[in-house]
């Protein structure tokens, strides 16, 4: 991925708005944090840039063309996806969920070659999942079943990643776990990967992303480096709540908490 272009991208369900006049370019190798209120948008507008949803009004366009022109399998070799909270009933291993990765480039039920067989072994190294690939994922704690998720992901190597709160309800070495696997791809010298990763976590944002959008009622308010966006007026502006910002020591991102 070169670009991603949005234009006036507006969305509603019926007659309630929920996006509305969002313009932004994406470059390749951008770590994007969507950081808003609940019922910002943000959920809507990665699926709306997943192509699970189609633009009420406006435009989106992959390296210069349409998304809705991408169908199917060559959509999904563009662009991954790791929702939230997701649940597979099937009595499938860990390594089985992360191979499915690989479907977008196997015809029907033909069998994995070398390169599929490799994609998934390293997807399984990256998020440190080798020793449980046999495991049964209804059997894992629920970090280990979002790690298992964004190994699949990573399997499928497509040049853009869209998660959706992927550390929400985690706890803290889970929640390094996976930041540490994104930053892994999203840094790496050869094929680095764009992502778009909606959070809550105004501190960690500090740490992995490179620009911040700041979404309310439908709208990108403010679009930046985490040191530009990530202030007391614009959070406060944002969340209607008070925030203190206290800088962090030497080369520590600054810590910032809502006052009570």
């Amino acid at each position: 991925m070169k670009q991603l272009l949005l234009q006036q991208l507006s969305f509603a369900y019926g007659r309630h708005k929920v996006l509305s006049g969002v313009d932004a370019e994406v470059k390749a190798s951008e770590f994007i944090a969507l950081l808003g209120p609940n019922g910002a948008g943000k959920s809507t507008l990665l699926r709306l840039l997943a192509g699970y949803l189609q633009p009420t009004t406006g435009t989106l366009l992959l390296d210069h063309k349409p998304l809705t022109d991408l169908k199917g399998f060559c959509r999904a070799q563009q662009i991954a996806t790791v929702g939230q909270n997701l649940w597979i009933e099937m009595p499938l291993t860990v390594a089985e969920i992360v191979a499915m990765g690989r479907y977008p480039y196997v015809r029907h039920l033909a069998a994995f070659g070398a390169a599929d067989h490799e994609a998934v072994d390293r997807a399984l190294k990256i998020c440190g999942l080798e020793d449980l690939r046999h495991r049964r994922y209804q059997a894992l704690s629920g970090g280990q079943r979002q790690l298992c998720l964004m190994a699949r992901a990573i399997a499928q190597q497509s040049p853009l990643l869209l998660l959706d709160e992927p550390t929400a309800h985690l706890d803290v070495r889970h929640t390094v776990e996976i930041l540490r696997a994104l930053l892994q791809l999203n840094r790496r010298q050869q094929q680095a990967i764009t992502i778009i990763m909606a959070s809550h976590d105004f501190n960690l944002v500090h740490s992995y992303a490179s620009r911040v959008w700041l979404l309310k009622e439908g709208k990108k308010i403010y679009d930046g480096s985490p040191s530009d966006v990530l202030t007391e007026k614009n959070l406060t502006t944002i969340f209607d709540c008070p925030v203190r910002l206290r800088p962090g020591a030497a080369d520590s991102p600054p810590h910032i908490t809502p006052l009570l």
